[in-house]
């Protein structure tokens, strides 16, 4: 049997994520997680954000450190090869948003998610997307137990 037929899809994952925190949260357990607040992108798609690793490459995004193939420049050189500047250009071109994200309940909460891994093809949404109402209300009940 292959491990893809023994893993979750990722809405059996967001009810079972709920259902564990329930349990918890019944337990007297205080980790209900709260959905995140802030609205915006990671630094790998901003203009001005960049990581510098000690070699003195730079790079866009923190999952790319120690992958020269991945590097935007080096700060010993102002001169970038091509495969830099294509490095570059993936990054500045991306635009987060698809048609299912656009129809998404939970756009504001992750903005399409991840950038490195919509950029290797492997959008990860959140959790949130499938159990949004139930940690909702397991916050609620929390908040409640908390003020009594």
């Amino acid at each position: 049997e292959s491990l893809g037929n023994r893993c979750m899809v990722a809405s059996e994952f967001g009810e079972k994520v709920a259902e564990f925190n329930r349990i918890a949260l019944d337990k007297g357990f205080n980790s209900v997680p709260i959905p995140p607040i802030g609205i915006g992108l990671c630094g790998a798609v901003t203009d001005l954000s960049y990581v510098i690793e000690p070699t003195g490459n730079i790079h866009k995004c923190w999952n790319t450190i120690g992958r020269d193939e991945e590097k935007i420049g080096t700060v010993f050189n102002k001169n970038k090869t091509i495969q830099d500047l294509k490095n570059e250009i993936k990054w500045s071109n991306y635009y987060p948003l698809d048609e299912e994200c656009t129809k998404c309940k939970v756009l504001p909460l992750c903005f399409g998610g991840c950038a490195y891994h919509r950029l290797k093809s492997r959008k990860l949404c959140t959790t949130f997307k499938d159990n949004l109402e139930e940690i909702l209300d397991l916050c609620y009940e929390k908040h409640m137990k908390q003020n009594l």
